[in-house]
C-alpha cells in the first residue's frame, strides 16, 4: 500500500503588527489591503483570489498570486452601497488549476486571532 498527497496550497494572512487585524474599519468610499501568503505543496501555478460574503458587490485589485510566488498584497474595495456602520463578513478563497483538477483553499486568520487574543 502506498500513500500519496495531491498537490495543494494553503492561504494565511501575513502576521504583521501594522496590518494584523481581523476587523477593518473603513471611511466612506475607502478600501483596505490584505497581505495574503500561500504555502505550496506540489502546486506552483497561479492562485486566483476571490471573496465569499453574504454581502455582494466586493471588488478586488491585484488578486492573483503569481506562479511560484509566495504572497501578494490584495486591495479590497467594499460595495458602493455599504452603509456607514454596516457590518459584513468576508472570507478570502484561493483557486488554482492543476491539470484539469480544481484546487481551492480558504485563507486562515488563526495566527492573527492568537496574536490579538492570546488567552483564547
Amino acid at each position: 500500500m502506498e500513500a500519496r498527497t495531491a498537490p495543494h496550497f494553503s492561504l494565511t494572512m501575513k502576521n504583521d503588527a501594522k496590518t494584523a487585524k481581523i476587523k477593518q474599519t473603513l471611511p466612506s468610499g475607502g478600501a483596505f489591503y490584505l497581505d495574503v501568503q500561500c504555502q505550496r505543496s506540489g502546486y506552483d501555478g497561479p492562485i486566483s483570489l476571490g471573496v465569499e460574503s453574504s454581502r455582494s458587490g466586493w471588488n478586488l485589485v491585484n488578486n492573483v498570486i503569481a506562479a511560484k510566488a509566495a504572497e501578494v498584497r490584495m486591495y479590497v474595495v467594499p460595495p458602493a452601497d455599504l452603509a456607514p456602520g454596516e457590518m459584513a463578513d468576508l472570507r478570502v478563497v484561493g483557486r488554482g488549476d492543476q491539470i484539469g483538477q480544481g484546487l481551492s483553499a480558504r485563507m486562515s486568520t488563526l495566527v492573527q486571532l492568537r496574536t490579538a487574543r492570546p488567552q483564547t
